[in-house]
C-alpha cells in the first residue's frame, strides 16, 4: 500500500520489457467515492490514469528503463494526488494517508 502521495518500486523486467514492452502491474485503490488520479513515470514515458468514483481495480500499464544502478530492474515512480487517509472518510481509524495497494506484478 502507497503511503503519502508520491511512491517509489523497483520493479523486475524481463528482456522484452527491457526492450521497451510495457510492465503490467495489478492492484486496488482506496474507495472514495470520487475519481482517482495516477500518474506514473518510469524513464521511458508518462501515463495518467483516471478511475471513475466505486472503481477499485486497477491495472497499470507504463515502460520502464532498465537502470545499470538496480541490477537492469525499473524504477517506476508514482503521483497519488487523490490519495487519503481512511480516518477522513469515515471508513477506518487509519490516519496514515493511503491509495494504492499492488498486488501482483
Amino acid at each position: 500500500m502507497t503511503e503519502g502521495r508520491f511512491a517509489l518500486a523497483v520493479i523486475p523486467l524481463n528482456d522484452e520489457q527491457k526492450n521497451g514492452a510495457p510492465v503490467e502491474i495489478r492492484g486496488h485503490v482506496l474507495d472514495t467515492g470520487r475519481p482517482t488520479r495516477i500518474f506514473m513515470a518510469g524513464g521511458r514515458g508518462r501515463t495518467k490514469l483516471e478511475l471513475a468514483p466505486g472503481e477499485i481495480d486497477v491495472t497499470l500499464s507504463v515502460p520502464l528503463q532498465p537502470l545499470e544502478a538496480l541490477g537492469g530492474d525499473g524504477l517506476l515512480a508514482l503521483w497519488l494526488p487523490d490519495a487519503i487517509a481512511p480516518v477522513a472518510l469515515g471508513t477506518g481509524h487509519e490516519q496514515r494517508t493511503l491509495s494504492l495497494a499492488i498486488h501482483r506484478v
